[in-house]
C-alpha cells in the first residue's frame, strides 16, 4: 500500500525553498518512529517545524483529523498496520469511515467497520440477488411451486437499500 508524506519544513519555505523527501509511512512503527525520521531528514535545521507539503497513495483519502499540514496522528499508523497487505479493504474502510459519521479510536471503528463490512459487489440488485439467496427465497419459492422468476430483485433492492443496507463505491455495508 502507498502511503508516503513530502516532509519539508517550514523554515526552508520561508526562505523559498522546497527542500524535502517523500517518507513512507509504512516504513514506521509509530508517529514517535516517523518524526525521528524527519528530524534525520531535516537535521540541517535546528527546531525544525515540519510541513508536509503533499500526499501520496492512501494518505490522500484519510480522514483530515488524522492528518494535516504539520502533524500526524497515530491513528494513522495503526489504520495502516491493521490493513497491511489489504489495499482494497483499506479503501473499503476508509469510504466506510466517510460515509459513516463514526470517529474515535482506531479499535472502536475497526470493530464497527467489520460488523458493518458485507462485500463487494456489481450493483445494489447484485446485492439483492445474493441476499435473496442466502436468505433461502429461492429455495422457498421452488418449494412452493412458484417461478422464481417471479421474484423482484430489483424492488428488494430498493426496499434493502432504504435503511439496513448502505452501497458505496462498489460495497456493500449494514446499517449499524
Amino acid at each position: 500500500m502507498e502511503a508516503k508524506i513530502y516532509v519539508g519544513t517550514y523554515g526552508k519555505y520561508n526562505e523559498g525553498s522546497l527542500h524535502g523527501d517523500y517518507l513512507d509511512l509504512t516504513e514506521f512503527v509509530d508517529v514517535k518512529d516517523f518524526y525521528a525520521a524527519c528530524k534525520v531528514l531535516h537535521s540541517d535545521e535546528d527546531d525544525a517545524e515540519f510541513m508536509f507539503q503533499d500526499y501520496d497513495g492512501i494518505v490522500n483519502d484519510m480522514p483530515e483529523d488524522w492528518r494535516g499540514e504539520c502533524y500526524i496522528k497515530d491513528i494513522a499508523f495503526e489504520f495502516l498496520k491493521h490493513f497491511e497487505g489489504e489495499d482494497d479493504k483499506a479503501t473499503h474502510f476508509l469510504e466506510w469511515l466517510k460515509h459513516s459519521g463514526y470517529n474515535g479510536d482506531f479499535d472502536y471503528l475497526k470493530e464497527n467497520f467489520e460488523t458493518a463490512y458485507i462485500g463487494e459487489f456489481e450493483s445494489e440488485k447484485a446485492f439483492a440477488e445474493h441476499h435473496a439467496e442466502e436468505l433461502g427465497y429461492y429455495a422457498a419459492m421452488e418449494k412452493a411451486g412458484i417461478n422464481v422468476r417471479y421474484f423482484d430483485e430489483e424492488a428488494f433492492a430498493v426496499d434493502l437499500f432504504c435503511g439496513e443496507f448502505n452501497f458505496y463505491s462498489g460495497v456493500v455495508f449494514q446499517s449499524i
